[in-house]
């Protein structure tokens, strides 16, 4: 914020800003819509703060089933945003292909302890092929949980 002390930026300058974030800056991954017919979205968001703001998001949507294409890092404690998921959902565990990737297993062990369902997968990209192919076109696809599953989808 010091760099842009003595600066004046309009608010429809922030605004113009935001909307084409991904054109002027390249970023990809937030909110990101990747498909339609069924609606495909990727968001990296892997945090509580984060993931409750995008699953919010999620509600809003329309479509009949959601499916859930997740993988974490090991080093990421998931109990505090285990109960921010849906349950009516469909989930797809997978891990991503880097050495801190947890274990699919062991991710799919801790849904299953709160009563979520779904399969477990080796990989990103099984996971979200299979995603694809169970998906009805009214249906949507939510590909979370790490950056490095994200990436993996883009």
């Amino acid at each position: 914020l010091n760099l842009l002390k003595g600066f004046e930026i309009r608010e429809e300058d922030k605004v113009n800003g935001f909307k084409n974030v991904v054109k002027n800056t390249g970023l990809m991954g937030r909110w990101q819509k990747i498909g339609d017919q069924p609606t495909i979205i990727c968001d990296t968001a892997h945090n509580k703060d984060g993931l409750s703001y995008v699953l919010e998001q999620l509600k809003n949507q329309e479509f009949d089933t959601l499916h859930i294409v997740i993988g974490v890092v090991k080093d990421k404690n998931i109990t505090d945003i285990l109960p921010l998921f849906p349950k009516n959902a469909v989930y797809y565990f997978c891990k991503p292909k880097i050495f801190r990737g947890l274990d699919e297993n062991i991710l799919a062990r801790q849904f299953y302890d709160l009563n979520f369902k779904g399969e477990i997968y080796k990989s990103v990209n099984k996971a979200f092929k299979t995603a694809k192919k169970q998906a009805k076109k009214s249906d949507l696809i939510y590909v979370g949980g790490s950056n490095f599953v994200v990436a993996e989808v883009l």
